[in-house]
């Protein structure tokens, strides 16, 4: 399993460019899963929703199921957001796993980082980032990284997913 994260600023393209991942790595017959990491606990513990509601009673799990999908919800406070995402990647079993969010994530899992400055651009880079992009951005020629345009075909995005993520091995 090779995870990528796709991480930035509200708006700046990220779902965009994953969407066209999928469609480029399935197109090439990889399995595909994602992870969109939600950081305010409102959108989960909204008590107008029955598993928001369910949470607050004090279930320490709760698993939603549709008739095509299951959610799962559940309490790990003891560990961080990193280690919590490490033992989520073990339980896939696709060839990629998109990963959406994550601003503040360090670690083995490469990253793209998406913004609307250079400066917003900077602020999210570190050793993990392999590409940058953003709505409305230009390349601003980061050193040892590449510009993805969310406007990039799928197949180029699939492309550059293959030949800069590893297995991961948590």
């Amino acid at each position: 399993m090779k995870p990528i994260i796709f991480c930035g600023y509200h708006n700046t393209g990220k779902t965009t460019l994953m969407a066209k991942a999928v469609a480029g790595l399935r197109g090439h017959g990889w399995e595909v899963s994602a992870v969109k990491h939600m950081g305010l606990d409102k959108y989960v513990l909204d008590e107008t929703h029955d598993t928001g509601i369910l949470l607050q009673s004090g279930c320490s799990e709760v698993r939603a199921l549709t008739e095509s999908f299951t959610v799962h919800y559940r309490r790990e406070r003891e560990f961080g957001a990193a280690e919590r995402l490490h033992a989520l990647l073990r339980l896939f079993e696709a060839d990629y796993v998109l990963i959406e969010g994550f601003k503040s994530y360090v670690g083995v899992i490469p990253k793209i980082v998406f913004g609307r400055t250079k400066e917003q651009i900077g602020s999210l880079i570190d050793a993990g980032t392999v590409a940058y992009s953003g709505i409305g951005i230009e390349d601003f020629g980061f050193p040892r990284m590449r510009f993805i345009s969310p406007g990039a075909a799928p197949e180029t995005v699939a492309e550059f997913i293959e030949t800069h993520t590893d297995r991961f091995s948590p």
